[in-house]
Order: C-alpha cells, then sequence, then structure tokens
C-alpha cells in the first residue's frame, strides 16, 4: 500500500520541479553612439577637401566575436554566458565611425568597399582590446584603440591616434559596460577628427 502511496506523490514532485524550472534569459547588448554626442552642434570640425577610403575596424581575436570578455586576471579571461553582444564589435563600431565622419563632414567624401578611384586617404581602426575588467569590489570598461590616416598613394601615415580608456561602472551591469564602451570609443573619434583638422587643414 505505502508502495502505491509513494509512486503518485514522486510523480506529482516531479512535474512541480519541471514547472518551477524557468527558462534561461539571453541578454544581447548594442554599441551605439550616445545621442548628445551626433546631436552636439558645438562640435565644430572643419571640411577637408580630400575623400577618404573608411576600412572595417579591426578588434583583436579574443573580442572579434559575439561574446563578451572579461578579464579576471593578468592573462586569464573568460566570456559571459547568455550575454553576448547583438552585432559583432566590428561593425557596430564601424557604423559608429562613418556616422561621425558624416555627421561632422570631416571628409569630402567617405568610401568603403569596392573603390572606383584611389582615394586620397585610408583610415585604418584596431581595438586591442574591449572588455569588463573585474576588480575587488568592481566592474570597470576598458577599451584600448589606434587610429591611423593613411595616403592612400603612399601608405604613409600622416595622423596616428592611440589611447587606453578606462571607466569605472556605478553598477556591476553589461547594460552600463556596453553604454560606457560606446562612449569611450566615440569621444576618441572626435579626438581623432580633431586631430586629422589640426594636422592636414591649411
Amino acid at each position: 500500500m505505502k508502495k502505491l502511496i509513494i509512486i503518485p506523490v514522486l510523480t506529482i514532485l516531479l512535474f512541480a520541479g519541471c514547472r518551477s524550472t524557468k527558462p534561461v534569459q539571453n541578454n544581447f547588448f548594442i554599441l551605439e553612439l550616445p545621442s548628445e554626442l551626433i546631436e552636439d552642434t558645438q562640435i565644430r570640425i572643419r571640411t577637408l577637401d580630400a575623400t577618404c577610403e573608411l576600412r572595417k575596424v579591426e578588434v583583436a581575436p579574443p573580442y572579434a566575436s559575439h561574446q563578451i570578455a572579461i578579464r579576471e586576471d593578468t592573462h586569464r579571461i573568460r566570456y559571459f554566458s547568455f550575454n553576448e553582444w547583438a552585432h559583432r564589435p566590428d561593425l557596430s563600431l564601424t557604423n559608429m565611425t562613418m556616422t561621425l565622419l558624416e555627421k561632422h563632414r570631416l571628409f569630402r567624401e567617405i568610401v568603403t568597399g569596392r573603390l572606383r578611384e584611389t582615394p586620397d586617404y585610408t583610415l585604418n581602426t584596431k581595438v586591442h582590446r574591449l572588455e569588463v575588467l573585474h576588480l575587488d569590489e568592481a566592474f570597470e570598461a576598458k577599451l584600448v584603440v589606434e587610429f591611423t590616416l593613411l595616403e592612400a598613394a603612399t601608405a604613409n601615415p600622416v595622423v596616428h591616434h592611440r589611447a587606453s580608456r578606462s571607466r569605472t561602472l556605478q553598477e556591476n551591469s553589461l547594460n552600463l559596460f556596453a553604454s560606457a564602451v560606446s562612449d569611450l570609443f566615440a569621444e576618441e573619434v572626435v579626438v581623432f577628427m580633431t586631430l586629422a583638422i589640426k594636422e592636414l587643414a591649411n
């Protein structure tokens, strides 16, 4: 008799346990320009009478996929589970660069992809680090980026800018991390544009 009672009870507990298990939710984060930077009328950039080929941003292999990296030791990183970039960083950062260059009209024309004629300049951008730093009591956004503007005909560098930026997050939030990295990258694009005008404008 006891065995007959135990079997239904176990069956009920099993199904109750299955119903209480919530499905894991995947979260996707985007890198995008801060709206205030796009709309900022205080940024005054002169137009260079030149064409520029914008090459796709190169992201170092550990950070190039949809996975978001967190550095927990000097040479050890891991990737978040169930939290990813909505688009690969190289695509998002290239789009951000294009938008800022076009918005502030740094060059007369910006070209990508197959070229009809040789442009005056080529812009190469490399992201060496794009990660969360796990500090003792906080997260920190880390970005290391390098811009090189080359004279297309000779491949000689004419403007070079490298920046290593960090920002402590107020909360351990990947949403704040994505926002911080977007801000830092956009700020460095503006620094590069300013340097290009100073170096090349006559």
